[in-house]
Order: structure tokens, then sequence, then C-alpha cells
């Protein structure tokens, strides 16, 4: 019997020994996958200008249901875009895109979206300055539509990619768009927190 609890109190030392390691590999895998993401989405916004043409086929002939993740739409600013499920140029000039593909709405995490803030009024982001605290953001997918209430606009850096990331208790949803008032290029960003969520199914 005592051999039998030795042995216990020596793999429950293991185990308080090794979950720092695991809990310290855990968080460097999500804060690495969160960069990459950031990396992307701030490289594919300055690829392209927020006007300039695609090649002449015709992209939209080439998107199938399956390449969309839901609806996004913004009542103040008369906005309803498609959120596509990769961020790529092409997707960009469509559309929105979301730029973690593993999130989903409506989930503990922050669901964040990136488009291009173009010069022709009201297309893709391009109000989105206007949108302020208590101002509301729908997502619709195909299975639910999810209202969240903004609570904070802020212009950050290019490199900071802190705006992506959840807080672990929260449903939170973060758009990110170019900011052309500041040089080098920064992002404009809005962040809202999940109010509501309403079956689609019936």
């Amino acid at each position: 019997m005592k051999r039998v609890c030795s042995i216990g109190l020596i793999l429950i030392g293991l185990c308080v020994i090794a979950y720092p390691k695991v809990r310290d590999a855990y968080y460097d895998k999500k804060e690495a996958e969160i960069l990459d993401a950031w990396e992307k989405v701030s490289f594919e916004l300055e690829q392209r200008q927020p006007d300039e043409e695609l090649p002449s086929e015709d992209v939209w002939d080439k998107i199938k249901p399956e390449d969309i993740d839901g609806i996004l739409e913004i009542e103040k600013i008369n906005l309803k875009e498609p959120i596509f499920k990769k961020l790529t140029e092409n997707n960009l000039y469509l559309g929105v895109a979301k730029i973690e593909e593993g999130v989903e709405a409506g989930t503990v995490g922050c669901y964040s979206v990136a488009g291009h803030r173009n010069r022709t009024y009201g297309r893709h982001f391009n109000r989105l300055g206007e949108i302020g605290k208590g101002d509301i953001i729908k997502i619709t997918t195909a299975q639910d539509t999810y209202t969240y209430e903004v609570y904070e606009t802020l212009i950050v850096k290019a490199e900071d990619s802190w705006v992506i990331e959840g807080n672990g208790e929260d449903s939170l949803i973060t758009l990110v768009t170019c900011d052309y008032s500041m040089k080098p290029t920064a992002r404009l960003v809005i962040r809202g927190k999940l109010v509501t969520m309403e079956d689609g199914s019936d």
C-alpha cells in the first residue's frame, strides 16, 4: 500500500512539474497562430490599392457557397458583405474575410474579419470609421444569427496582433481595415462583444 501511495505521489509530482511546460507550449502555439494570421492580413490588405481592378476573369463565377462563412451586416452604415472563409487577395476584393479560419462566430474567442477600406463610398469597410461604441454588428451563418455590440474602436500599429486575441471568457468580434491617416499605414480596429444569438434552423 505504501508503495502504491509512493508511486501515486511521484506521478502527481511529475504532472505538477510537466503542467507548466505543457501549458506554455499550448500558449506558444496559439500565439504563433495569431501572429501568422495577423501577418497574413497585413500582407493582403496592403497588396492592392483599394479600387485597383482585378484581372479580367470573372472571379465571382469561381465562388462556391461553401467558400462563404456567413454575412456581415452593420445597419448604421448600410453594410452587407459576404464573409469569405479564406483570406486572399481576390476574396478581399469581393467582400471581407476571416483572419483566423479555425475561429467560429458565437464561440468563446475572437471572430476576426478583415476588409479593404475602398475609396468608393460605402464599399466594403469604407465607412467603418463611422462605427462607435454601442453600435451593432450582425453575423448571419447558415445556422444562426449573432449580434455583437461594439465596445471600443482603436487605431493600432500594423504589428499589433493582440487585437485579434480573445480573453478566454467572451465571444468577441474584431473588424480590421487600413487607416491611411498615419504613415506607415496603421489599422482601424472595431471590437465588439456577443449580446444575443438567434437560432436560424426553424
